[in-house]
């Protein structure tokens, strides 16, 4: 009734944001209400687990929905998350016309589906999804492979994998996403936003991160899993920062899990090229043994404007259920999050000692290179009254 009347007071209305507390409301004839009666709307934002395949399809008609985004506040409600635990939308021709922003919680594989069906809104440029599903890293090579094949003018993917049901004992190899696992990012054409979220750790080596760095320099936010459940096992040290700093200039965001454990700190006299427009670096969950270290390090990377985060976002996403962690885990968190939190009191002080040593420098080069210039000056002047004393006999 409330919906009927927004309809009829506001049929205008460009953007729609419904709370929907209960959890159980059947949002197919609701989605009719507005398909037919906001022709105008532009962007619809719908809490998580509502947008179902009935859902979608009654949505695929607007002709100007450009936006479909869903809220985490559990205080807005979030649905059930059996209503898409199977996501199979029937498409029209015409469907999605002026669609760019897409955000779905569905298995990956229904996903795939979805976007190889021929009247799938290839044309989107946003796409974020969300995944409760245990998935292998082959269907996440598939996902991407027919993204990068059927959404050319995706420039922003997220892929939030939120299922954390592991023992504490050891990784399955068959389950860890690797390098190989994330080729097909390099086959999008304009892809400069990738977001990946796992319960274990990526497996991938300093070699092929330089390889990721060197083959997408246009890359301007990565968030490469920087957040793992799973926090023993670390393939990565600071090292792994080096070549998102030489080859990535553009990157203002970047997030990885490392081993910070200050072995790998440079000597004063190594040359180290810092990043460029770096806005934030995430380490999420990556461990940290020597925070003075690491902050030296750290402060001969960062530009002055660089902010570190830390932590985890796992807790913000699903329902009441799905935000619970195990005790243990939450107790490492913890601990790793409060030695970050020592070492972040430590980096701001180095970097203003940094950044004033590289003005005083710069200051002592301009200096010199004033006195070299009055050298030669005053050595043409008198090299001029040499030649004009000089008396030919």
């Amino acid at each position: 009734m409330l919906l009927a009347d927004i309809c009829a007071r506001a049929p205008n209305l460009h953007t729609l944001t419904l709370h929907i507390p209960k959890r159980d409301i059947d949002m197919t004839s609701h989605a009719q209400v507005i398909a037919q009666n906001l022709q105008h709307l532009r962007k619809i934002v719908l809490p998580e687990f509502y947008y179902t395949s009935d859902v979608i399809q009654e949505l695929s008609h607007m002709k100007n929905l450009g936006v479909i985004e869903f809220g985490h506040d559990l205080s807005v409600g979030n649905g059930n998350p059996m209503n898409v635990d199977c996501f199979d939308p029937i498409l029209a021709e015409g469907s999605f016309p002026a669609l760019w922003d897409l955000s779905l919680t569905a298995g990956i594989d229904d996903v795939e589906r979805f976007f190889r069906k021929e009247f799938a809104p290839a044309n989107i440029t946003t796409l974020y999804l969300n995944s409760y599903k245990k998935h292998t890293p082959s269907e996440v090579h598939s996902l991407l492979l027919a993204l990068s094949h059927e959404c050319q003018l995706l420039f922003r993917l997220h892929i939030i994998l939120l299922d954390k049901e592991f023992t504490l004992s050891e990784i399955p190899s068959d389950e860890q996403i690797s390098f190989d696992t994330l080729q097909p990012l390099f086959l999008f054409p304009h892809l400069t936003w990738f977001e990946l979220l796992h319960k274990y750790p990526l497996r991938i080596t300093l070699d092929e991160v330089e390889e990721l760095a060197s083959r997408w320099p246009s890359v301007e936010t990565l968030e490469l899993n920087s957040e793992p459940l799973y926090a023993r096992e670390f393939p990565l040290d600071l090292r792994a920062l080096f070549p998102f700093a030489k080859h990535c200039h553009k990157l203002e965001y970047l997030g990885i899990f490392i081993s910070a454990t200050g072995f790998e700190v440079p000597r004063a006299n190594t040359i180290i090229q810092p990043f460029r427009a770096l806005q934030t670096l995430n380490v999420g969950t990556s461990r940290l043994v020597n925070p003075v270290a690491v902050a030296t390090f750290l402060s001969l990377l960062f530009p002055p404007w660089c902010t570190l985060q830390w932590g985890i976002t796992w807790s913000s996403c699903g329902t009441e259920e799905h935000r619970q962690l195990n005790p243990d885990i939450e107790t490492e968190i913890s601990d790793q999050a409060a030695a970050w939190e020592e070492m972040s009191k430590l980096l701001p002080f180095l970097a203003e000692v940094r950044r004033d040593g590289r003005e005083r420098m710069h200051a002592f080069q301009e200096e010199v290179k004033e006195l070299r210039t009055q050298n030669l000056l005053l050595m043409d002047k008198t090299s001029i009254r040499a030649e004009d004393s000089c008396v030919i006999v």
